[in-house]
């Protein structure tokens, strides 16, 4: 009796023990996301892709992401309206996480975004010289 309540034992803590390696551990993946002259970029849409799967989320109003992910090798892309796609082909989270990120985006020199709606009525002002130079005489000071 005393052999079969030692192997029960046994037996339940090796479930126990594969219960709990089975759970997957997540490190913490945080940053902001500035522009070239340091100010916040919100709403911007972070994605990170492993072989496993995506995970697509949005910086907050300070420009802000903090996310739980397992540890692995990853590829970002943030995407942000008036600014370039900006991208790492291989970001690596080790189980400590990464903390304190900081991704500068550049503004899109395409960008329309500015201008949307705005029609110009009148031609550019090119300069011309005005006829008051033609009337003054220039001298020289002493």
């Amino acid at each position: 009796m005393l052999k079969v309540a030692v192997l029960i034992i046994l037996l339940m803590s090796l479930t126990v023990q594969a219960a709990s390696s089975k759970r997957q551990t997540l490190a913490r993946f945080q940053g902001v996301l500035l522009d070239v002259n340091d100010a916040r970029i919100a709403h911007a849409t972070v994605a990170i892709e492993s072989r496993s799967g995506k995970l697509t989320f949005q910086s907050d109003e300070q420009g802000l992401f903090d996310v739980k992910i397992p540890p692995g090798s990853y590829r970002l892309v943030v995407e942000a309206r008036g600014f370039e796609r900006f991208r790492i082909k291989k970001l690596e989270v080790k189980k400590n996480g990464i903390r304190g990120l900081t991704l500068h985006l550049n503004v899109d020199p395409n960008n329309k975004i500015w201008f949307e709606g705005i029609e110009p009525k009148d031609p550019p002002i090119e300069p011309k010289k005005s006829p008051l130079i033609e009337k003054i005489k220039p001298r020289r000071i002493h």
